[in-house]
């Protein structure tokens, strides 16, 4: 019954997802809501959402008041099934590696991350639905930094204001571009839906970009909004040159899945995805991220000629600070006419 409620309460908020979603609601029980201010700033600041006029995005920071019930949280717990156990042995077998029947009947118990939290989903969605919120990040006092994507994401406050928009994209079908651990890969790297991430093996020599397009093109969901005379091989290999910044380039994604199970990304930067210090989310991903927003397609094409430079986040204000001194621009300094 508790969980037949949930996903009322859930469908409730977000039966508009995908087709108008104006309201961002971050919602906090840490007293001085400091954190959840400085998220709402970050935010603001950072393409595409700093191009977006207020009729097309609004973001509502509450407090937790003096006398509510805090939400219930606790550390996530994740399950494999008996296939992805069955896939996690073979994986290891063809390293060499033989996982005892206590791993395996750890991974099918479950075991916790402490850096990633979970709370009370029916809760979220009823304050979201009080407020009248399409999305919503609940930010959740702890001494402790870290956090949780999934349909309303959860931040401690103890966390950069950086994590707070790394997990909130996670809502946008943005997947991680750091390396999970070993006991995770298997269970995010079987996913192949990321819109940012693609998961294959490459199969070289390739003779040319248009022979990566035929062989990836169902594998590699940026490929269509890339230049036309973008370069996705080094010589025979899969991989664009280091300097463009837009393209195909190994993401850390799956390193620790044996054998190897190579991830790729569009960009040759650090992305928000990979590095919280870096609020930087390549043109591809804006779409996604628009799209989700229920922005029109004609103003999508409008914002996608918007000029943008990665940057690194100040430390205290988390707002845009200047480029590295070697942040490999390539074509993202122009208008992105392939865009």
């Amino acid at each position: 019954m508790r969980i037949l409620k949930q996903l009322i309460l859930l469908s409730a908020i977000f039966v508009s997802h995908f087709a108008l979603a104006k309201k961002l609601l971050i919602y906090s029980d840490e007293p001085t809501g400091a954190k959840a201010s400085m998220i709402r700033h970050l935010i603001q600041s950072t393409p595409p959402f700093s191009f977006l006029k207020k009729s097309e995005l609004t973001i509502e920071v509450k407090i937790l008041e003096s006398g509510e019930s805090k939400i219930d949280c606790h550390p996530m717990m994740i399950k494999y099934t008996d296939e992805q156990i069955k896939s996690l042995d073979y994986w290891s077998r063809q390293a060499g590696i033989i996982l005892s029947e206590e791993e395996k009947k750890r991974y099918k118990k479950g075991f916790t991350i402490d850096r990633l939290t979970e709370c009370d989903k029916a809760a979220m969605a009823q304050i979201a639905l009080e407020s009248q919120a399409d999305r919503m990040i609940y930010i959740h006092a702890s001494p402790y930094e870290g956090g949780s994507g999934g349909t309303i994401p959860v931040i401690l406050s103890s966390s950069r204001p950086g994590i707070g928009l790394h997990e909130w994209l996670h809502t946008f079908g943005l997947a991680d571009e750091y390396a999970y651990r070993k006991e995770e890969a298997p269970f995010y790297c079987q996913r192949r839906d990321w819109a940012n991430v693609a998961i294959f093996n490459d199969a070289p020599p390739y003779a040319n970009s248009e022979d990566v397009k035929a062989r990836h093109q169902t594998q590699i969901p940026w490929l269509p909004y890339l230049s036309k005379t973008a370069l996705l091989v080094t010589g025979d290999q899969l991989g664009s040159p280091q300097m463009g910044n837009l393209g195909i380039f190994r993401s850390a994604t799956c390193n620790n899945v044996s054998p190897v199970l190579k991830s790729w990304k569009s960009s040759s930067y650090p992305t928000i995805m990979e590095d919280p210090f870096t609020n930087y989310i390549p043109k591809p991903y804006w779409r996604v991220i628009l799209t989700g927003l229920g922005v029109s397609e004609n103003r999508i094409s409008e914002l996608m000629q918007k000029n943008v430079v990665p940057t690194w986040l100040k430390d205290r204000t988390e707002g845009p600070g200047s480029p590295p001194p070697k942040a490999p621009l390539g074509n993202e300094t122009g208008k992105e006419k392939e865009l």
